[in-house]
């Protein structure tokens, strides 16, 4: 029989609120250099004439670089990741909390969250974060779909001199049902689904690595919520397109339904679809890449916060105020 005592499982340390977002606004601009391509190669395809093939838009694409409004994008996960991924766990928790407080529920442990309760959390921080970086989508969109390369100033300034301020939030009806959508299908399906397969994965005789639970869970992830989003994405696109032009010029397109029922009547409803192959590059390139950095950030964030302090540092600190105290002894005399 071993003598070797098993140590417990350290409890979870709850990390500060400016480290979970800052881990959430790393993550998603760190992903976002690897869907950005995607999502230029998609917004070349949304806005190109019916009939044209996916091999002209990725051509037409390459010609104005793959890389074409980046800053728009870093400045778009800056705000939208951060308050989108970083809201999301405070938000879930509050719930939680409330739940147990009222009776409802008898632990606010994450494990124990139900899928209705990651809905709300999700959709309530996507919708929160879509109201937040409406001005940097439509830049983003302008200098995806201008034929001509624009910095995400002359997007800017494109945007005020047709429509005034009023114009940032352009399409925000759409932007806003999309971030919705993608808090439940992307923020709150991927919690949902890499909790049970950690589950289920603790219960094989031979458990996979934790990062291809990730992975898998992201793409399973990945799939639904470009699914989901692919309709309103395209409505969202469209009225975004459509703030630089001039005051006066009547618009064709008013909000989603209306947008996405217009392109369903003028082009058939395989235009809705047209454009899912880089959208689930996008999607997918971006869903693993941010929630591997998100999974792989955390723990350790969480094991530094809980780890004791080394005598080197508990040694300096005391010589410091060692030295503070001598310092105040000669400055009382």
């Amino acid at each position: 029989m071993s003598t070797e005592k098993k140590s417990a499982p350290a409890p979870a340390v709850q990390l500060p609120v400016w480290q979970t977002m800052g881990i959430a606004c790393g993550s998603g601009m760190f992903a976002w250099c690897f869907a950005h391509p995607f999502e230029m190669w998609k917004n070349t395809t949304m806005m190109a004439p019916p009939g044209t093939s996916q091999v002209d838009c990725f051509r037409r694409t390459a010609s104005k670089g793959f890389f074409t409004g980046l800053s728009s994008g870093i400045a778009r996960q800056v705000v939208y990741s951060t308050a989108r991924l970083g809201c999301y766990p405070i938000f879930r928790d509050s719930l939680l909390t409330a739940k147990v407080q009222m009776g409802y529920a008898e632990s606010a442990d994450p494990k124990h969250a139900t899928l209705l309760d990651r809905a709300i959390a999700g959709g309530s921080a996507g919708a929160f974060a879509s109201c937040l970086s409406s001005p940097v989508e439509v830049c983003l969109v302008l200098q995806t779909t201008g034929e001509t390369k624009m910095s995400i100033l002359g997007a800017a300034k494109s945007v005020l001199r047709s429509n005034g301020i009023a114009g940032f939030w352009r399409g925000l009806g759409p932007l806003t049902a999309r971030a919705a959508l993608v808090g439940v299908s992307q923020v709150a399906v991927h919690d949902q689904v890499l909790t049970k397969l950690r589950l289920r994965n603790k219960q094989r005789a031979a458990p996979l690595n934790d990062n291809l639970v990730i992975n898998i869970a992201s793409i399973i992830t990945a799939f639904i919520y470009s699914m989901v989003t692919m309709p309103v994405e395209v409505a969202r696109v469209r009225m975004s397109a459509e703030a630089k032009a001039p005051k006066g010029v009547e618009k064709k397109y008013h909000n989603a339904v209306q947008c996405v029922a217009r392109v369903i009547r003028e082009e058939g409803a395989k235009a809705i679809f047209t454009s899912y192959v880089p959208y689930f590059g996008r999607c997918g390139s971006h869903t693993v890449v941010c929630f591997f950095a998100i999974e792989y950030a955390h723990p350790r964030a969480r094991e530094r916060r809980a780890a004791p302090p080394t005598n080197s540092k508990v040694k300096g600190k005391k010589e410091r105020n060692k030295e503070r105290g001598i310092e105040g002894h000669h400055d009382a005399k």
